[in-house]
């Protein structure tokens, strides 16, 4: 992160941090023109070269007194919002969605109707939590990870989610069969969602916690890495390692054009026919070591 990039991710922080303390319900971060950041290195907050921090405020909310809190210079917009029951607006806009028959991904509180028939589905059910934004299932290649999963044999078969985020892939694992499933990721929030995930769901994760905390010689009958092309063609020695001989690993995070660069870090893995929505793909092969 050079210098400038720094600073700016301090002064973020800090006028984050300076909403939260006017009473801000929530905050986030967008960019204020179409910049796109793609693949942020590790441990980082993705950040554009102009970013709008966006406060969630109660309507009683002091507006004079959050101007204040403020130097000239930063540019202060307030906007009210109507009246909504946002739980419902978080309802319309969640992911639920079925799997084959063996899983459901949907949000912990669901409408009658749909518990009706979930209480009449043999299969597996996982109920993420709204609060949580990332890893919800309805990204393309999350839902292709999953489809991968739901008509995949786990009963009893070890499992490694690499960059877990809020533990979709590893919780859903679980619920479908899996054995010892270890989760890891570079970042500490996605590792509170996670727990928190697996905790709800009542599913057993063997471990949670950083990448480098994988015991060298733990070997896995099924790899799952959903991130980005870049980060995967780095970890294919990583990745390759921690599979079993005739284990599968699964890839996605990766664009219809990086298809081919990706497969071709992996020269261990005789890859099948790539599955593809949207313009997102999923590898999936075996290993031949």
């Amino acid at each position: 992160m050079s210098a400038g990039e720094s600073s700016a991710a301090v002064a973020v922080d800090i006028l984050s941090a300076r909403l939260t303390s006017c009473g801000a319900i929530s905050v986030t971060l967008e960019a204020a023109d179409d910049e796109e950041v793609l693949e942020p290195p590790p441990q980082t907050t993705p950040l554009w070269t102009r970013t709008v921090l966006t406060g969630l405020f109660p309507l009683d909310a002091d507006v004079a007194a959050i101007r204040g809190a403020f130097a000239p210079d930063v540019e202060v917009t307030v906007a009210f919002l109507g009246d909504r029951n946002w739980l419902d607006q978080w309802r319309a806009h969640a992911v639920n969605l079925q799997f084959g028959d063996r899983l459901w991904v949907l949000p912990r509180n669901v409408s009658p109707v749909l518990q009706g028939k979930l209480n009449t589905f043999s299969g597996a059910v996982l109920r993420l939590d709204p609060g949580l934004a990332f890893g919800s299932g309805s990204h393309p290649s999350t839902g292709l990870c999953l489809e991968w999963l739901a008509n995949a044999e786990l009963n009893q078969r070890s499992v490694l989610d690499y960059g877990c985020g809020s533990g979709v892939l590893a919780v859903a694992a679980v619920l479908l069969g899996a054995g010892m499933t270890v989760a890891v990721d570079h970042d500490p929030q996605a590792l509170v969602a996670t727990r928190d995930n697996a905790n709800y769901n009542g599913a057993t994760l063997s471990r949670v916690g950083l990448p480098d905390a994988l015991d060298g010689h733990t070997q896995f009958a099924v790899v799952v890495a959903n991130i980005l092309a870049d980060p995967l063609i780095e970890l294919a020695p990583r990745l390759t390692k921690w599979l079993e001989p005739n284990g599968h690993l699964v890839l996605a995070g990766v664009l219809v054009s990086q298809g081919d660069a990706v497969m071709a870090a992996y020269p261990d893995i005789d890859f099948g026919e790539p599955a593809e929505t949207e313009g997102w793909l999923c590898l999936a092969g075996c290993f031949s070591g």
